[in-house]
């Protein structure tokens, strides 16, 4: 017999997180797996955010960077911290964790990915 017992999962202040909340990458990334799920509101609201930068600084290139990195690698390499962003040799669209090696706020949820590639 086997019994399925309930998993919780928590945020950074130890609030539960609904199950329903949660986005599993099926990989670990920067050391987790599990990531509070982004709604839909916050990748609506990221993409006007990044159209309107674009509009704004021309010499932004969307298909530079991230939309780049994951033709040729996977989500977890993708947003992995790349010292060519970090020193500014990347004209493109970056996540926080491509610049910073201490930082796992912005995840490649699928979604998020979705919408970058259709920049």
């Amino acid at each position: 017999m086997i019994i399925l017992m309930s998993v919780k999962f928590y945020n950074y202040v130890n609030g539960v997180v609904p199950d329903n909340q949660v986005c599993d990458l099926g990989f670990k990334f920067n050391g987790h797996q599990y990531y509070h799920k982004y709604s839909d509101k916050q990748i609506d609201s990221t993409h006007k955010l990044v159209k309107e930068i674009i509009r704004r600084h021309p010499s932004i290139n969307p298909k530079k960077g991230l939309q780049e990195w994951l033709k040729t690698q996977t989500a977890n390499e993708a947003f992995s911290y790349k010292d060519d962003a970090y020193y500014g040799r990347v004209k493109g669209i970056l996540s926080h964790t491509n610049v910073r090696k201490d930082k796992t706020d912005c995840y490649p949820d699928p979604r998020l990915i979705s919408m970058i590639n259709s920049l």
